[in-house]
């Protein structure tokens, strides 16, 4: 929302940053990762009938990094195109509302799980 009534004020000239974007998705996403790397080590150790030893050090952060940039991209394209094409502020307003409508379903959920598996499976390798 905040970055429709952006495109809306600008006269077209809105960009996603990465800062408010980052401050959006970064923490929670990387909360994500990590709990999956700790389940899936502690899966792990359960399987082998050990008492799992502490996990090695910190989880790698970044999937919410990789997230945002992807995002950030996703937007740019489609504003690029809409601006090309010459459309006006409303289509402009409307292509960007597009891919976070998309983002917010099928690519989130996707990402999201493709993500946390990964995590999963960095666990069980850990151990």
């Amino acid at each position: 929302n905040h970055a429709l009534e952006a495109l809306r004020t600008s006269d077209q000239q809105w960009r996603p940053t990465r800062k408010d974007l980052d401050k959006a998705f970064t923490t929670d996403i990387d909360q994500l990762v990590s709990e999956a790397f700790l389940a899936g080590y502690s899966a792990e150790a359960q399987r082998r009938g050990v008492a799992a030893p502490q996990p090695p050090g910190k989880v790698k952060a970044g999937a919410g990094k990789g997230f945002t940039n992807e995002l950030i991209a996703a937007i740019d394209e489609a504003l690029e195109q809409a601006v090309s094409s010459g459309a006006g502020a409303r289509q402009v307003a409307s292509a960007a509302s597009k891919v976070f409508r998309a983002w917010r379903t099928d690519e989130a959920e996707r990402r999201l799980r493709a993500a946390a598996r990964s995590a999963y499976a960095a666990g069980i390798d850990a151990l």
